[in-house]
């Protein structure tokens, strides 16, 4: 059974492209059949895909910015995970997405402007997980030296959707972005046991 991971906000700058990107090379990794399907205009995952080598194998990345197009795109995708990387801004794609997917991730900062910049969102947010769409925050860009993690989880605590402790602000990603790589294929295990702990957060989440 094909699963469908969004991974939206509205907001601009919160890794949506590289939480997707390493999301789907770790599900690749673990044996599943993977296609991430990149939805923005600019098109970055798709650069990340052509900018890897002959001998780097991977996850299918194709490109659909049309959101009248994207239903048929992903329906005729024959994957056992699907993930779509979301634009920027509020628009016509956000709600398809949000309509395609078993599962959307929602990347934040742990800033409490973040949050606040995500209440017009939130309402579509709810709408969806009333309707049987499992969301998620995704803590995104959080000082591995600090705590500020946690005050994502405190401002978010009224928030009706589970709470993920993502990915750190390395530069270990960077690095490997501007590579065409992920983490997972350099050294640094810190940022590879979070992307490796993501994935069983969201297997458990997709199981529910």
């Amino acid at each position: 059974m094909k699963s469908v991971i969004g991974v939206t906000n509205p907001k601009g700058g919160v890794s949506k492209t590289t939480l997707s990107v390493h999301l789907a090379h770790v599900a690749w990794m673990e044996g599943d059949d993977v296609a991430l399907v990149d939805t923005d205009p600019q098109g970055s995952a798709l650069d990340w895909s052509r900018s890897r080598s002959d001998e780097q194998n991977g996850p299918t990345v194709i490109h659909e910015d049309n959101p009248a197009l994207l239903p048929a795109k992903v329906q005729g995708l024959d994957h056992d995970v699907v993930i779509l990387d979301a634009p920027a801004q509020l628009q016509k794609m956000t709600g398809k997405i949000l309509s395609l997917a078993d599962l959307c991730l929602v990347p934040l900062e742990p800033s409490a402007l973040d949050i606040w910049g995500t209440e017009e969102f939130r309402a579509l947010l709810e709408e969806k997980a009333n309707e049987g769409t499992t969301v998620a925050l995704v803590v995104a860009r959080r000082d591995p030296r600090s705590t500020l993690g946690g005050q994502l989880f405190s401002l978010a605590e009224d928030y009706p959707f589970e709470i993920l402790d993502g990915v750190c602000q390395r530069v270990a990603y960077k690095r490997s972005m501007a590579k065409g790589e992920t983490v997972l294929e350099g050294d640094d295990a810190k940022a590879k046991n979070e992307v490796r702990e993501l994935l069983m957060d969201v297997a458990q989440l997709l199981s529910q």
